[in-house]
């Protein structure tokens, strides 16, 4: 295909299925993989998805996995046509593809946020519930509530210590 471009006229040849064996095999194995992910999914039992939807979604931030970023950041997957009964998983709407799942869990999860921007580490990590020593000195600060704190802060400070050893002990 020719491209008239300011400075000149140069071959640009578009590297899409069409065109391309090797990205059309490329393509495929996306498209494939994806197929198995959400019919992975789906084979579970209910109690089980979500972790296992976290697990993808953290392999993907990670950057693990560069195909399953891929998959997961993929608009034709996350909002497919509906006519596209070949995305769907069993080839029924009714069923979300692997990105809308992942998507969903998401914004549903303490990210609040879409898969891409999750997946491509524009959102922070959530916060872990973990209380630490400078949450418990802000809280104090904050709220002046003084000896409730201040004691949470002490057991802090003797967990996080190291145990002493033992002393006068003989194995025995």
């Amino acid at each position: 295909m020719r491209c008239w471009m300011s400075s000149g006229v140069r071959n640009v040849l578009s590297l899409n299925a069409a065109n391309s064996p090797a990205e059309k095999r490329k393509q495929h194995e996306v498209f494939e993989l994806a197929s198995r992910m959400a019919e992975t999914l789906y084979s579970m039992p209910p109690a089980q998805r979500l972790g296992h939807i976290e697990e993808i979604v953290q392999l993907a931030r990670s950057g693990g996995c560069s195909r399953v970023r891929q998959i997961l950041t993929m608009p034709a997957l996350i909002r497919p046509h509906p006519d596209k009964h070949h995305l769907f998983p069993r080839g029924c709407r009714s069923y979300c593809t692997i990105s809308q799942a992942a998507d969903r869990y998401c914004r549903i999860s303490p990210w609040n946020a879409g898969v891409a921007d999750v997946v491509r580490g524009k959102v922070p990590e959530p916060p872990t519930g973990e209380v630490t020593l400078g949450v418990l000195q802000r809280l104090e600060a904050e709220n002046g509530l003084g000896s409730h704190i201040s004691e949470a802060i002490s057991l802090y400070a003797d967990l996080r210590s190291p145990p002493l050893p033992l002393q006068g002990m003989r194995r025995g």
